[in-house]
């Protein structure tokens, strides 16, 4: 016959194995649940911030930054600096903001880099080789030396993906020939 310390034991066991079970499941759900609002907040700030990209407005605008055209720095400086184009300025330095915040969310994991190729990969990789020596000059010049520099990389974080994916770089969009 079985001792009533054996069955003191065993229930004692029993509820130790059940009390660690139990821990283990609410430690995994809280983790799925926090996975689960990250991506919701990832998903929140993300349409945001492409809400804004997707306007009529700024759609021109984008267009308009595209298709200037200069030689050298100081002709750009005479086309389309603060005092000489002031609109075409703003939309220039909106944008490259825009993608400079952007940059900052990829490399700090808050927006995935596949979420940004989806949706305005093209863009980057448009507008960062187009735009790569005025920035780099004004790194030198007028601004700190970190200026754009989360532009520059979710640019180089966008070709690495797509280069991984066996996407196309397109970056030639918009060439004359």
């Amino acid at each position: 016959m079985v001792e009533l310390s054996v069955v003191r034991d065993l229930v004692a066991i029993f509820g130790v194995i059940a009390g660690f079970s139990y821990y283990v499941i609410v430690v995994n759900n809280t983790r799925k649940n926090q996975q689960l609002q990250l991506e919701t907040r990832q998903a929140q700030l993300f349409s945001q911030f492409m809400f804004q990209f997707f306007t009529t407005e700024f759609i021109k605008q984008y267009f308009d930054l595209f298709e200037m055209d200069w030689d050298d720095y100081d002709d750009y400086w005479k086309k389309y600096s603060l005092f000489s184009n002031p609109d075409a300025y703003c939309y220039r330095h909106r944008l490259h903001e825009m993608l400079n915040l952007l940059g900052t969310y990829v490399k700090n994991d808050l927006i995935e880099v596949h979420l940004i190729n989806q949706s305005i990969g093209g863009v980057v990789v448009r507008i960062w080789p187009k735009w790569r020596n005025i920035i780099e000059h004004e790194r030198l010049h007028m601004y700190t030396p970190n200026y754009m520099e989360d532009f520059e990389y979710l640019y180089h974080e966008v070709i690495k993906y797509r280069e991984k994916v066996g996407q196309e770089i397109d970056s030639n969009f918009g060439a004359r020939e």
